[in-house]
């Protein structure tokens, strides 16, 4: 109820996720509602896009609860990914910011001293190189493939970090490794000599700091029935992307094809970050009437 009170009286709504007192009440028309989403791109299928299929929300459901309904502006990386923006929140392009996110400015401009943290922390990490395992948030079973990957990892050689999601039941390792509560996946980035993931867009985060990745799709055909994705990754990065752990641990090994992340990059993310946060912050002011020019 003090949130529902904040909500009448408020000029502006900053959202990080669907909240149903948004979307499914009216409000007044000089309120202002922001959605940022927590990714800089849309790898994966989400929202309006996965209705109705396992990994996704039941249509019914979503369209009873009005789902993304009720936003004026929709916070988006780069313009590439607008139309899957679009698909996914059921808003017009001319809602979407492409801005990019505040918690890339913070990995963009502070990195060393993100990593100094981590390493004070965890000086362990220091030791030998550090493959970090983030996969995307899968709904409704136990994913395996954190078992798969330390199994087949030569952990003489590395050090693995796994991170899953908060909201998720992966399925930890027997081997040794390291979940480093205290550190998000994108904090962690910044000590990880590799980076492996799946569907999950941190690899856009990644690439904003040039940190090699390979995807460890071992579930590919259950992944794009129960969900989908927006991009054919084996496209995409075709040296880089893994079915088979064994597979994955020999490219550990060999050079990393930096030409192709850097294609990546320069084709997914922002092509001049780092000043997400003053631009969001400026177009609230304005949009918001919270002051003037």
């Amino acid at each position: 109820m003090r949130s529902l009170y904040h909500l009448a009286t408020a000029k502006v709504c900053v959202l990080d996720s669907y909240w149903p007192a948004v979307s499914m009440l009216r409000h007044r028309d000089s309120l202002v509602v922001y959605q940022i989403w927590h990714s800089l791109g849309k790898i994966k299928q989400t929202g309006m896009q996965s209705l109705g299929r396992e990994q996704g929300r039941a249509a019914e459901l979503a369209h009873g609860m009005r789902m993304h309904e009720g936003y004026d502006y929709v916070v988006a990386g780069a313009e590439v990914w607008n139309p899957q923006y679009c698909a996914s929140f059921g808003v017009e392009p001319a809602q979407l910011l492409n801005f990019g996110l505040p918690r890339a400015d913070y990995l963009f401009h502070n990195r060393g001293k993100i990593a100094e943290r981590v390493l004070a922390r965890y000086p362990e990490l220091a030791e030998k190189p550090v493959v970090l395992y983030v996969p995307t948030f899968r709904r409704g079973f136990s994913a395996d493939g954190a078992r798969k990957l330390a199994a087949a990892l030569d952990l003489d050689r590395f050090t693995l970090v796994v991170k899953k999601h908060p909201s998720d039941t992966l399925a930890m390792p027997e081997q040794p490794h390291l979940v480093c509560p205290e550190f998000s996946g994108t904090e962690l980035l910044t000590v990880a000599e590799y980076v492996i993931t799946d569907y999950s867009s941190i690899a856009l985060e990644a690439a904003l700091i040039d940190a090699k990745t390979y995807y460890f799709l071992y579930d590919y055909e259950r992944y794009m029935s129960g969900n989908g994705i927006n991009i054919d990754l084996e496209t995409e990065m075709p040296h880089c992307v893994f079915r088979d752990a064994d597979d994955l641990q020999a490219a550990l090994t060999k050079e990393y094809p930096m030409a192709e992340l850097r294609r990546y990059r320069d084709t997914f993310v922002l092509p001049d970050p780092g000043h997400s946060t003053a631009d969001l912050v400026d177009h609230i002011f304005e949009a918001g009437g919270l002051c003037t020019r």
